[in-house]
C-alpha cells in the first residue's frame, strides 16, 4: 500500500509528460507552417524565375492561325484595317470567291460618327484592291463577335456555302474560334480560323508583358474570354 508521500511523487513525476504533448503538438504544428511557407516562396521564387516561359505561352494560347484552305467565302470580322487588308489579300490569293465583311455601329457609341468615315476608308480601299460589288457583301449591323457569327451563319445558310474562313487580329482569335464553333454547330459548314500575322499588326509574343499594347490586348481578350464563357457557355 503506497503512502501519501509515495502519491504525490508519483503526481509531480506524471505533470511533466503531461505538460509535454500540448508542446509537442504546438512544435508539429509550428514545423508544418514552416514548411508550407518554406515550399510557397520556392513555388514563388520558381515562378518570378519562370514568368518568360509561362506569359509567352498564355499569350500564345490566344492564337488560333491555321493554313487558308479553298473555301466557299471569307468572313472578314469588324475592328481594324489589318483583318480587311488580310481579308483581301486571301480573296486576292484565290482562296475563296465572295468576301463578307463586317463594318457594324459597334459597341460603343460614335458621339463624332468617326466609324462612318472609317468603314467608307475601307470600302474604297477593298474596290481599290480589285474586290467587285458583286464578289463582296457588307454587314452593318453586329455590335458583338457573337452577333457577327450569328449574322454569318445566316448568310452561309442563305448562299447555301459549305466551308468559310474567318479572319480576325491574332489576339482574338481563339474567342472568334470557340464562338463560330458554338454557333456553327450541326450547320455542316467547314471553318478554317486564319488570323492576321502578328507582324502585320506590329505584335510579338517576345516580352508582350513590357508593352503597353500587347498588355491591353491580352488582358481584355482573357476578360472577354471569362465573360463569353458566363454569357455564352462557351
Amino acid at each position: 500500500m503506497q503512502s501519501p508521500a509515495d502519491d504525490k511523487a508519483a503526481t509531480e513525476t506524471a505533470q511533466p509528460a503531461e505538460d509535454g504533448a500540448p508542446r509537442a503538438r504546438r512544435s508539429g504544428r509550428v514545423r508544418w507552417v514552416l514548411a508550407i511557407l518554406a515550399f510557397a516562396f520556392a513555388g514563388m521564387v520558381l515562378l518570378a524565375l519562370a514568368h518568360p516561359f509561362w506569359l509567352t505561352r498564355l499569350a500564345a494560347f490566344l492564337l488560333v492561325n491555321e493554313p487558308p484552305v479553298r473555301s466557299d467565302v471569307i468572313f472578314v470580322l469588324d475592328g481594324g484595317d489589318e483583318r480587311v487588308l488580310h481579308g483581301v489579300k486571301l480573296y486576292q490569293a484565290g482562296h475563296a470567291p465572295r468576301i463578307w465583311f463586317s463594318l457594324g455601329p459597334g459597341e460603343a457609341p460614335d458621339v463624332f460618327d468617326l466609324r462612318s468615315v472609317r468603314v467608307a476608308r475601307a470600302l474604297e480601299h477593298i474596290r481599290r484592291q480589285g474586290v467587285t460589288e458583286d464578289r463582296m457583301t457588307v454587314e452593318g449591323r453586329a455590335r458583338s463577335t457573337n452577333d457577327e457569327a450569328t449574322l454569318a451563319k445566316d448568310f452561309a445558310a442563305r448562299e447555301g456555302c459549305q466551308s468559310a474562313i474567318v479572319v480576325s487580329s491574332p489576339f482574338h482569335m481563339r474567342r472568334v474560334a470557340m464562338i463560330f464553333r458554338r454557333v456553327f454547330r450541326g450547320s455542316g459548314v467547314r471553318l478554317t480560323f486564319c488570323g492576321v500575322p502578328l507582324e502585320d499588326e506590329d505584335l510579338s509574343l517576345d516580352r508582350w508583358w513590357t508593352r503597353e499594347r500587347e498588355m491591353i490586348w491580352v488582358n481584355n481578350e482573357y476578360c472577354k474570354l471569362a465573360l463569353y464563357c458566363f454569357k455564352y457557355g462557351l
